[in-house]
């Protein structure tokens, strides 16, 4: 299917476009003896402890990166596959397949994230062992040993990267025949599947006083002012720098205004985030 077909998704019939996964896709009018399957990944998931990101991706979005510096016009390249890995988003949380403690590690597991891999990761090298396992040459730099390429280019039968992708064994499999036909085929192998854990995030201080305050607004009875309880946090400081937050900081608000921020609790976290983050200079101090 051609790339801006696939982008387009006129009459909405092609239910992967904003899914993760694993993906073949080839540029087109390229030399033959030039010509290589890209098999990479979309998606990987973003972690935050403070607010929801819209800027995950997709194959949709991946895609469009690639127009940016391949031909962006009709017929640039095709996609023959994408298998789609499964991906769960919790504000907060970082959803990552973590090894197991060692005997006398008592990190917190926040602590320990660098040790772990998205489940996107790990399905992506298992995608690119089993295309090396059934052939396919992987491209690299010339005088790269084999053990040590890390390009998501391979030469070979596009037979070979279904395969591989069949391999992997379990999600959505979509193979693209054309730009109206999509056969859909669902793997399910024993023994594959992967949970992922979700490990919460470690969070500013600060932005935990303004969920506080939050909250609290939720269920509190309207009042003529709204006193922020994030002045009463003492930042932790080190004798090389002292915050120049300002003590006593109090927000006013009449009613209507705090019956607004109920109504709206993604502008309500955005407000009391900003709070948090006033400063003020101290060539001000003596004014």
């Amino acid at each position: 299917m051609d790339f801006i077909d696939f982008i387009d998704n006129k009459d909405g019939r092609l239910e992967m476009t904003e899914k993760a996964g694993l993906y073949c896709v080839m540029q087109s009018n390229i030399p033959k003896h030039l010509q290589a399957f890209r098999c990479g990944l979309a998606g990987k998931p973003v972690s935050s402890a403070t607010q929801f990101k819209s800027t995950e991706g997709s194959f949709k979005t991946r895609y469009l990166q690639y127009l940016n510096y391949w031909r962006p016009e009709r017929n640039a390249a095709k996609v023959y596959a994408v298998l789609t890995v499964p991906r769960k988003t919790i504000m907060g949380f970082a959803e990552k397949v973590m090894p197991e403690k060692m005997e006398g590690d008592n990190r917190e597991e926040y602590a320990r994230l660098h040790m772990g891999q998205t489940l996107i990761q790990i399905r992506e090298k298992q995608y690119h062992n089993l295309l090396v396992k059934y052939g396919m040459q992987r491209l690299g730099l010339p005088g790269t040993i084999e053990s040590r390429k890390r390009s998501e280019f391979f030469r070979g039968p596009l037979e070979t990267c279904v395969k591989a992708l069949k391999g992997v064994g379990v999600g959505d499999l979509y193979l693209f025949k054309g730009n109206n036909e999509v056969e859909k085929i669902t793997l399910k192998k024993r023994g594959v599947t992967l949970t992922p854990d979700q490990v919460e995030l470690r969070s500013s201080p600060r932005f935990t006083a303004a969920e506080d305050v939050i909250n609290q607004m939720m269920t509190d009875t309207p009042t003529q002012r709204a006193v922020s309880r994030l002045a009463q946090l003492t930042p932790q400081t080190t004798p090389q720098r002292k915050s120049p937050r300002i003590e006593g900081l109090e927000v006013v608000m009449d009613g209507d205004q705090l019956d607004s921020l109920r109504k709206n609790r993604k502008r309500a976290t955005a407000i009391f985030q900003q709070i948090a983050q006033v400063r003020k200079s101290p060539r001000l101090n003596t004014l």
